[in-house]
């Protein structure tokens, strides 16, 4: 991954007419970070990454490994990308999981009752299952260490 960050980093920097000297210059970022960045020896902080893409005025995913350009950083896209679903329901079922705060065990129940409800929805059927099945699992975890 680090690789290849740096060779992207190398790559804009070089269509932009830019020596390191001139990118830490410009971006206010150590022209030492920079270097380790295009040796391969860092991945480099988010805001750095970001500085110097805004400095080369490209845009912070072009410097991204192309994994993390595609899975959004292990997030799913597909179904939640499109915004053709309800995520209203979604929200009530993370939402739910504070109901033990109530009532021991409602955070199980509120949101299995939510699901039930919704369950037609594509996006709810598909991730609802995650949800419920996280907080089934926290539950019995805390459970078994208390």
């Amino acid at each position: 991954m680090q690789k290849e960050t740096s060779e992207r980093l190398k790559h804009y920097r070089r269509i932009s007419g830019m020596s390191q000297e001139a990118l830490a210059e410009a971006s206010g970022i150590s022209i030492r970070t920079i270097q380790r960045i295009e040796k391969g020896l860092s991945t480099g902080s988010a805001y750095t990454i970001s500085t110097l893409a805004k400095t080369l005025n490209i845009d912070t995913v072009d410097l991204l490994p192309a994994e993390l350009q595609v899975t959004g950083a292990g997030i799913p896209e597909a179904p939640l990308a499109t915004n053709s679903y309800d995520l209203q329901p979604l929200k009530l079922l993370n939402l739910g999981a504070l109901s033990i705060v109530v009532l021991p065990l409602s955070n199980i129940l509120v949101p299995a009752m939510i699901f039930r409800k919704h369950r037609h929805n594509e996006a709810v059927n598909t991730y609802g299952r995650r949800i419920l099945s996280f907080q089934v699992l926290w539950t019995l975890a805390t459970l078994v260490l208390m």
